[in-house]
């Protein structure tokens, strides 16, 4: 033991360096394992890391686009291109989707500009002043009377000759012949063959008579037909009573209304027969030849939002109510401004044209009802056309404004017997057409207008001080 010691003595550098190789292959050992150990959970976990890339490499994405039924699929990841792009494609979307809805509008409009301040109806829709109820029905009686006729003069539709005038204007041919021509005093003086002449010179002067009043017009229709209000009409309203208030409005609405929708189909009607022609072309050769009767479903049925009808069922149609210059939009449509609204004294109208419109298929095969976004006025619609020309006609109707037939009756129509009422058609077969007709409406621009009663009958919110103020939106005073 003393040798071994008095070695360590004399090598101690030695000793010390064979123990530290001892350890350190004895440690190494150890620690190579725990090093191992490290190296190969992180080599499994980049393999699985890579596994997962891999995966979404071959995998695929799904991406749903606004107004698209089916989404998008796509193989690959999502990164930062991916969703710039997409940014890109959801701000074409809505950049199309305001051009829609404006061009839209400005078609619901058709031409229509119901914002104009100096029109004397402006003053009292929406918001009628009790004080002026009896001064109002009046006014908007005659506005509505005058636009009708100036609908009836632009589309040139007219009237037959009565037949108190054919029987006058042939009576005097009568006498003309017999005296002039046949050179007698009276009918009983006439030969056999002299009867004959008469009564083929009545039968040609009779033909001619309807033919003449026929060339001056687009198509036959008798404002009667038409229901426009009239002066004894207006002085039936009452307005005494609070109860009578909301009749007095939503009658005078009406008739704004019902002449929106008439003044749509007559035009319809007139471009069905023009065709594109610049001059007029005469009813004798024109598709559409006798405008019967048209009927308008009243506010609230035919799909509205309250089955109950409403006081003005019976009401005459027509219009009472503004029309002048509409701001325009960055596009040129025709948008609504709430202007009126505020001066009249009647908070504007709570309406999202971003809102779903639900369909009701019980109701017709559109589905189309009154809605937050818009409001339906069905109309049934009779006519005589020429048979072959039909389909152009229901065409034309359909390029008007927002119109669908929802159903149709065809029968023949007997031109002789328009013949005897004084109404001349033609030589190609005619037909009577009944067409059970949907017109849509939108309230982005119609509820602008609406009364207080209206807009409850029709289920139309109205912005108030409060709710403005809740909202942070402002109205005027």
């Amino acid at each position: 033991m003393k040798q071994v010691i008095a070695f360590v003595k004399e090598h101690v550098l030695v000793v010390v360096f064979c123990g530290t190789i001892i350890a350190a292959l004895a440690g190494g050992w150890f620690a190579s394992a725990g090093f191992n150990e490290t190296v190969r959970l992180k080599a499994e976990e980049q393999a699985r890391r890579f596994g997962e890339l891999e995966g979404a490499e071959k995998g695929s994405i799904t991406i749903a686009f606004p107004g698209s039924a089916e989404p998008f699929n796509a193989k690959g990841v999502i990164n930062e291109a991916v969703v710039k792009q997409y940014g890109q494609v959801i701000n074409v979307i809505a950049e199309d989707a305001t051009k829609i809805q404006q061009a839209a509008l400005a078609r619901n409009l058709n031409g229509r500009d119901p914002y104009d301040p100096k029109s004397e109806i402006a003053e009292f829709l929406p918001r009628i002043n009790d004080k002026q109820a009896a001064k109002v029905r009046y006014a908007a009686q005659k506005f509505v009377a005058a636009q009708y006729a100036k609908l009836l003069a632009d589309v040139h539709a007219g009237t037959a000759p009565s037949v108190t005038e054919i029987t006058k204007r042939l009576e005097g041919a009568r006498l003309n012949f017999i005296n002039q021509d046949l050179r007698k005093n009276d009918a009983a003086s006439l030969s056999a063959e002299e009867k004959l002449k008469l009564e083929q010179k009545l039968a040609s002067d009779r033909i001619g008579l309807l033919e003449s009043s026929a060339m001056g017009v687009s198509f036959f229709c008798d404002p009667i037909d038409l229901s426009i209000p009239t002066e004894a009409a207006a002085k039936a309203l009452d307005f005494e009573k609070p109860a009578q208030i909301a009749a007095y409005e939503q009658t005078l609405f009406d008739w704004q209304w019902r002449f929106w929708v008439t003044e749509d189909i007559l035009r319809g009607l007139y471009a069905a027969n023009q065709d594109g022609a610049k001059e007029l072309v005469p009813e004798l050769r024109a598709p559409v030849k006798h405008l019967i009767s048209l009927t308008i479903a009243p506010m609230g049925k035919s799909g509205g939002a309250s089955e109950e009808g409403s006081a003005s069922e019976n009401a005459s149609s027509g219009e009472a109510a503004a029309f002048g210059a509409a701001p325009e939009s960055p596009e040129g449509a025709a948008t609504p401004t709430p202007t009126a609204t505020v001066r009249a004294g009647l908070g504007s109208p709570q309406v999202d044209p971003a809102a779903e419109a639900a369909r009701d298929y019980s109701k017709s095969f559109t589905g189309r009802t009154s809605n937050t976004v818009y409001d339906v006025r069905q109309v049934t619609l009779v006519f005589v056309a020429e048979t072959a020309a039909i389909p152009a006609v229901l065409n034309a109707l359909s390029r008007e404004n927002f119109m669908t037939i929802l159903d149709m009756e065809v029968v023949p129509a007997d031109p002789f017997a328009a013949a005897r009422k004084g109404f001349a058609y033609g030589v190609e077969p005619v037909s009577t057409v009944t067409l059970d007709i949907e017109t849509i409406w939108f309230r982005e621009w119609t509820a602008f207008f609406m009364p207080e009663s209206v807009r409850g009958l029709l289920g139309v919110t109205t912005i108030t001080a409060e709710s403005a103020e809740a909202s942070g939106e402002t109205t005027g005073s």
